[in-house]
């Protein structure tokens, strides 16, 4: 198999009741946003915690990690099959200098992004 089109194989079979709905649900909130074009990098902003989505075959959520160590099972999760259905509701963004990498390291590392979360609904106060 390919380079790349392994990964894909096991996204795709990873199917179970609850994650295609999740994902289902995800797809057309409207809270996924690409902040970068190539390679993809959206951010789904969850109501509890933000997640990074790397070319629609990565997640920066606990699911997806755990799901590494059990290929068999398929890999992947409800944000990572959201972000590959053609119904996907997403905002494009266009950032400024150095923003990506700033809205990154925020979801990376606190799990939430108050720099999009502000360019996206303007200040609250």
């Amino acid at each position: 198999m390919e380079e790349g089109l392994e990964i894909d194989y096991l996204i795709d079979k990873y199917t179970s009741e609850g994650v295609e709905r999740r994902a289902r649900s995800i797809a057309v909130s409207g809270r996924l946003v690409v902040i970068h074009t190539s390679p993809e990098i959206l951010v789904y902003l969850g109501e509890r915690e933000d997640y990074i989505i790397v070319d629609r075959r990565y997640c920066s959520c606990q699911g997806f990690a755990m799901r590494l160590s059990k290929p068999e099972e398929g890999v992947g999760c409800s944000h990572v099959k959201a972000a590959r259905m053609p119904e996907r509701r997403v905002r494009i963004l266009e950032l400024g200098p150095g923003e990506v990498e700033l809205v990154t390291w925020e979801v990376l590392t606190g799990g939430f992004t108050s720099t999009l979360r502000r360019k996206i609904y303007g200040k609250r106060g």
